[in-house]
């Protein structure tokens, strides 16, 4: 009887030295996950209802060419900025917008300033993109994440808000050209979103 008393006594001691153990793991991997976490990029806070609704027109700018939604592009865009990027019909927006869509993947977006005065606003991005294709359309060998800064100017147009112009707001190190819209410094580098 002694023996199944060293047994239950052993089982108990091994059960805790396994749980403790775990402990010790899942701890390390929080402190690791705490401490190599990249610092956010600070977000952009609307203080006021025009602040949220250019937002929300850049938020349907953005979302009009990944969904490759023309209509809603040439609603949300003046007529100097469909000019301006030789855009002013479905024919081009189509091209352009597959074009886009063949190349980049996921998008993560993230607004970090909305500034002006009530009349005509400026919206800071941050947007991350994973790559899949080279200028050229031939697959990478592994996906590309990319991280574009743009600008966007918004104005009131037609009792709406609407893109006026929008450019990279930052050097550009990336060659793709459904990134870049060659109007600004360029704005893209390969890298983290929250870097």
């Amino acid at each position: 009887m002694q023996k199944n008393g060293s047994g239950a006594r052993l089982a108990v001691i091994w059960v805790a030295a396994v749980a403790a153990f775990a402990t010790i793991v899942g701890a390390a991997v929080v402190l690791f996950t705490v401490v190599t976490a990249p610092s956010a990029v600070p977000t952009a806070t609307p203080t006021n209802d025009n602040q949220r609704a250019v937002i929300a027109t850049v938020e349907a700018f953005i979302e009009a060419w990944r969904e490759e939604d023309c209509a809603a592009y040439l609603v949300i865009t003046t007529q100097r900025e469909q000019e301006e990027a030789g855009i002013t019909d479905c024919a081009s927006f189509d091209a352009r917008a597959s074009a886009f869509s063949a190349i980049v993947a996921d998008a993560e977006i993230v607004v970090t300033d909305v500034r002006g005065p009530e009349y005509q606003y400026t919206v800071e991005t941050r947007e991350r993109y994973l790559v899949q294709r080279d200028p050229d359309g031939v697959s990478l060998s592994e996906p590309q994440h990319v991280v574009v800064e743009y600008a966007y100017d918004v104005v009131p147009h037609d009792d709406q808000w609407a893109i006026y112009w929008w450019f990279e707001s930052r050097d550009c190190g990336y060659w793709s050209s459904a990134l870049t819209t060659t109007r600004g410094g360029g704005g893209c580098v390969l890298g983290d979103l929250y870097s």
